[in-house]
Order: structure tokens, then sequence, then C-alpha cells
């Protein structure tokens, strides 16, 4: 690989990092929460309604904490910081 090719694909791979930490805390609350309306569904015998509203929790909860994150100020300053870095 060329070294100008490497050191853009670092570059891209440093700034998409943040986003990608936040796809999987998405991904994993998600996830989270299925399994959790999926033990619930068969210790009760609620099937499938611990599912569904395990699923609808996590997606909620997910993307309630990613648009908070990615609307901070905090967030926008790293992100400003890193795009004067290089």
């Amino acid at each position: 690989m060329h070294p100008q090719d490497e050191t853009r694909w670092r570059e891209s791979l440093r700034n998409a990092a943040p986003y990608l930490g936040l796809g999987m805390q998405l991904a994993l609350s998600v996830l989270l929460f299925f399994f959790i309306g999926w033990w619930c569904d068969g210790e009760f015998g609620t099937d499938p309604y611990g599912m569904l509203i395990g699923l609808a929790v996590g997606i909620a909860g997910g993307m309630t904490k990613f648009i908070r994150t990615v609307t901070s100020p905090e967030f926008r300053r790293d992100e400003t910081e890193r795009d004067e870095h290089h």
C-alpha cells in the first residue's frame, strides 16, 4: 500500500472510530434487552411479548443514547479537534 494511501486510511479510521463505538453500543443495547425479554418469556410464559418489549426498549434506549451523544457539544468539540489536527 502506498504510504499516502495508508495515511488516509488511518485518518479515516480515526475519524470513524467514535461512530463505530456508538454503533456497537446501539447494537449491544438492542441485543441485551432482546435477550432479557427472551429470558422473561421463558420464565413467565409471555412469548413473544417479552422479546418484543425488550426489543422496543433496547431500540428506544440505544437510539436515545446515540442521538444525545452525537448532538452533545462535547462530541462536536472532539470532532472539531480531530479535524484541526489533520
